[in-house]
């Protein structure tokens, strides 16, 4: 969908590399609030992401926390 061989995009700053300057600061925010534990909503949100080639595509995104048996945040899964 975005064009990128895995060894290209793999240890990248998502932010920087595939979102558009002007939308990356609102995504790094809910990034941040969903790390923090100061939002836990199961609602899709949508996002400009940008191919390789500097096109963009519109994706719909799902996300959800993830913790361990004692509660502790452990992860973040987007799924886009």
């Amino acid at each position: 969908m975005i064009n990128y061989q895995g060894a290209e995009i793999v240890g990248q700053n998502w932010f920087e590399t595939c979102l558009p300057k002007q939308d990356g600061v609102e995504s790094q925010n809910r990034f941040k609030a969903r790390v923090q534990n100061k939002v836990d909503l199961e609602v899709p949100s949508e996002s400009r992401v940008l191919t390789k080639q500097g096109d963009f595509r519109i994706v719909e995104w799902r996300d959800t926390s993830l913790y361990d048996p004692n509660k502790n945040l452990i992860g973040i899964l987007y799924l886009g």
